[in-house]
């Protein structure tokens, strides 16, 4: 088989693992979602990485997707004094960036719809634990996805050192997903129902 070829078949088993997982998870009822991403924030906060971090970055939940919703992280660690990164994106330049958030009615809206912070809030120069949202992850830190790519070009930046935590609910783990070659690993898998640490290194 050739290159061109297996690479346009990864691709086309991407675009359908996003659309066939995309829709499970938006077939839950919202009491569904905030139980599940109750019992998820519970996991996140018991592990060390989590205990022992000062800077960590989180994302706003899109809850007309279902998607994992962190807030109740969010308030446990802003008791806690540690410091909030929230995601920016850049469109233009198809990046992403980290801004200090302290108030999250300061959040505004974002190029696709999503909660984002201002472009004045302070930038990171220093994050000791990304959570990283997807709609699909593996046993091997692969995940899928929108699609933009936002987070695969960010991680490398920040990780290492900082830890990549990637979250979803516990249905939206696959045995495999296929990789492409910019795709970049998180360290860690964590669900409403388990925790996964990633069984290779970063490539």
């Amino acid at each position: 088989m050739s290159e061109q070829l297996d690479a346009a078949i990864r691709k086309r088993a991407k675009v359908m693992m996003r659309r066939r997982f995309r829709a499970q998870r938006q077939a839950l009822s919202e009491k569904a979602a905030q139980l599940r991403s109750l019992a998820l924030c519970n996991r996140l906060l018991s592990l060390e990485v989590i205990r022992t971090a000062i800077n960590i970055a989180l994302f706003w939940p899109m809850q007309q997707h279902r998607e994992v919703d962190l807030r109740g992280l969010h308030h446990a660690l802003a008791l806690r004094h540690c410091a909030l990164w929230y995601p920016r994106v850049i469109a233009k330049n198809r990046e992403l960036h980290f801004h200090r958030v302290d108030d999250s009615e300061a959040l505004v809206k974002g190029p696709f719809g999503t909660l984002e912070p201002p472009a004045d809030a302070p930038r990171a120069t220093a994050i000791d634990v990304v959570i990283v949202p997807g709609l699909v992850f593996d046993a091997q830190g692969y995940r899928i996805g929108y699609g933009a790519g936002f987070y695969d070009r960010a991680l490398p930046l920040w990780c290492p050192p900082a830890r990549a935590i990637g979250v979803a609910f516990d249905f939206q783990l696959a045995s495999e997903i296929p990789q492409q070659p910019w795709d970049v690993a998180v360290d860690m898998v964590v669900t409403d129902q388990r925790e996964l640490i990633v069984s290779r290194k970063r490539g």
